[in-house]
């Protein structure tokens, strides 16, 4: 991750005590851009790869919604933090991760606001199923065009060219 992208969403490294000691941890901003969360991913494969505080529900927001205008229309969506990251430092500003595979009621309302949406979930197995599903769900009030990443990639695994070839033919 270049440097002017983890100063862009606020990554940092947190080295105090607590349950997100040790970790990378990224701000989580409702809509309105107000602070709402952060969470802790570990560096080592330490079990739970993510940490939430205690309260807070994932499925009533999508992560970076609030860097995005409310004048666009497409939305690129993904499974995670770090897909997130990966494809806006490519530049396809215009992306927010659902943070997991699933799209929750109120996930749904807050992409209402797009006619088009780019699916682009991780190339394994579940990631593929809840593609199928969700593009499935969201085409009944939607544009939905559906990338598939290659067998046993994320996005934020996929270099820059992987990501331009994936990405530049569902630009609008």
């Amino acid at each position: 991750m270049r440097e002017e992208t983890a100063q862009y969403f606020a990554v940092g490294f947190f080295p105090g005590k607590g349950p997100m000691a040790g970790r990378v941890v990224i701000p989580i901003r409702d809509e309105d851009n107000e602070l709402i969360a952060y969470a802790g991913r570990s560096l080592n494969g330490e079990e739970p790869k993510y940490r939430f505080p205690a309260g807070f529900h994932k499925s009533g927001v999508l992560h970076n919604l609030n860097n995005i205008g409310e004048q666009v229309s497409q939305v690129f969506a993904v499974e995670g933090f770090f897909d997130t990251i990966n494809v806006w430092q490519n530049g396809f500003k215009n992306v927010v991760a659902l943070m997991g595979r699933t799209l929750s009621d109120e996930q749904a309302k807050l992409l209402e606001r797009f006619p088009y949406i780019v699916l682009m979930l991780d190339g394994d197995d579940p990631g593929r199923e809840s593609q199928q599903a969700l593009t499935l769900a969201l085409s009944k009030t939607h544009f939905v065009h559906s990338i598939e990443v290659p067998a046993g990639k994320q996005p934020d695994g996929l270099s820059s060219e992987e990501m331009g070839q994936l990405l530049n033919g569902a630009l609008l």
